[in-house]
């Protein structure tokens, strides 16, 4: 059957295919780069599972591969599968324990008391910036035969202000009105695009 008559023809031609990326490459090669975080959100739903979530945390990267290619504005995500609201804790399995201990572990790396984890908006996370390194490893027990890329290293340009404790009974009723003004927060842009302004 010709080519042109095929249900794909216009999308794939011989040059595209060579340069089609091999099974189980990732958008960003491994390595360490800049990063900025683009987005924090809990996905709804995929692979047919309506009542599946997630909770992702994207990365803006920028910089060059091992091998001078340019990867700015490549995006890396962090995935981490969360077990149904309504399930009681005390019957998580060791999937569900594990995924949960590596995402506490992830947001703890953002300067954040283990305490904190649940209280974490987008906007306090959306905008950090820091160094990451993905590292690819080969799948083991039921994923054998695929490759997983993961953070194994994250470090960020400035930690979390934590938030003062509101005064409580006489301390609150003894404070004074502070006269200074607060100090402005730090604005999180990626070092190159604010270089570039």
């Amino acid at each position: 059957m010709p080519a042109e008559t095929g249900l794909l023809a216009g999308y794939l031609d011989a040059e595209s295919l060579e340069n089609l990326p091999a099974a189980n490459d990732f958008d960003v090669p491994d390595g360490t780069y800049e990063f900025e975080v683009g987005d924090y959100f809990i996905k709804k739903g995929w692979g047919g599972d309506d009542d599946a979530r997630a909770l992702l945390i994207e990365y803006l990267v920028e910089g060059e591969d091992a091998d001078g290619n340019d990867v700015d504005g490549k995006k890396y995500t962090d995935w981490f599968t969360l077990p149904d609201p309504d399930q009681d804790p005390s019957t998580y399995d060791t999937k569900q324990k594990r995924t949960l201990r590596n995402m506490v572990d992830r947001l703890a790396e953002f300067g954040y008391d283990r305490t904190e984890i649940s209280t974490i908006k987008p906007e306090d996370i959306v905008g950090v910036t820091g160094t990451i390194t993905l590292k690819t490893r080969a799948g083991t027990g039921a994923y054998k035969g695929r490759n997983f890329q993961n953070v194994t290293s994250l470090t960020i340009d400035e930690a979390p202000k934590p938030a003062a404790a509101p005064a409580r009974g006489r301390r609150a009723a003894q404070a004074e009105p502070e006269d200074e003004p607060e100090e402005e927060q730090p604005e999180f842009k990626s070092r190159r695009r604010s270089a570039r302004a």
